[in-house]
This record gives structure tokens, C-alpha cells and sequence, in this order.
């Protein structure tokens, strides 16, 4: 899934938001080593809270601050 995206060329000064087919799919891509801590995934088994708290960390513009988020897996609804 994730090597085509091409991962060697995602360019790690910004964010990008990815979007895979099902739920599953954006579970399986939080676990690609590329990805590593910087991912967060918004599908629809996540509650109200879990989706605003991942939105705004993925809004910070502070890299440096802990918890911020540069790929935010979406699933495609």
C-alpha cells in the first residue's frame, strides 16, 4: 500500500494527509516505519473526542512540540 505513495519522497518539512479505502487499511499504515510517531488515523470507528483531539494536533504548526502530527491517515468515507 504505502510503497506506492513512494515513501522515499515525502517531503518530511511538511504534512500530508494520506487516504486509504477502510479503517483497516489506515491502522495497517500507522504501523509503516516511515511513518513512525509523526502519524495519527481519523476513520469512522474513532469517537467524536479522538477525532478532534488528532485534527487539532495535526492543525499545530509547531514541529518541535510534542505531539504534533505530519501524516494524518484519513479513511476515504
Amino acid at each position: 500500500m504505502l510503497e506506492m505513495l513512494y515513501v522515499s519522497r515525502l517531503d518530511l518539512s511538511g504534512r500530508c494527509i494520506i487516504f486509504a479505502d477502510t479503517a483497516h487499511e489506515t491502522r495497517t499504515l500507522l504501523s509503516h516505519p516511515a511513518l513512525g510517531h509523526r502519524a495519527q488515523a481519523v476513520h469512522g470507528e474513532s469517537s467524536v473526542q479522538e477525532r478532534d483531539r488528532i485534527l487539532t494536533a495535526f492543525a499545530n504548526l509547531e514541529p518541535l512540540r510534542p505531539g504534533f502530527i505530519q501524516f494524518l491517515l484519513k479513511e476515504a468515507f
